[in-house]
């Protein structure tokens, strides 16, 4: 009882697995480039996601907006620049320092 096309559940799970691989790889070049020049790019990062946060924080203070989205603001920007300083894995470092610059750019436009 064996098709030759394959079902739809067997589709949709070959979709979620090459679009994991794709991400999984875009992830693995990102670190491998970051891990060769660490040291140039960790200022540059921790500058930028810094400067990002605190225009981020400008704003919500500026509206009066919720202080959750400011402790959520400024508790990104931290736990970013702490694992720059501590030295942690290229993925990780990556992976938070991008979802700074989301999170915080998010902010900003909510509060424009």
């Amino acid at each position: 009882m064996d098709t030759s096309k394959p079902s739809q559940t067997q589709t949709s799970q070959l979709i979620q697995n090459n679009s994991n691989r794709s991400t999984s790889k875009w992830l693995d070049v990102q670190a491998t480039k970051f891990e060769r020049a660490r040291f140039f790019w960790m200022p540059i990062y921790i500058t930028a996601q810094s400067c990002l946060a605190s225009i981020a924080c400008g704003f919500i203070l500026h509206n009066y907006a919720n202080t959750i989205m400011l402790c959520i603001c400024a508790s990104v920007a931290m736990m970013s620049n702490a694992v720059f300083i501590a030295l942690g894995p290229p993925k990780i470092c990556l992976t938070i320092v991008y979802l700074s610059f989301m999170v915080n750019t998010i902010f900003i436009l909510i509060n424009f």
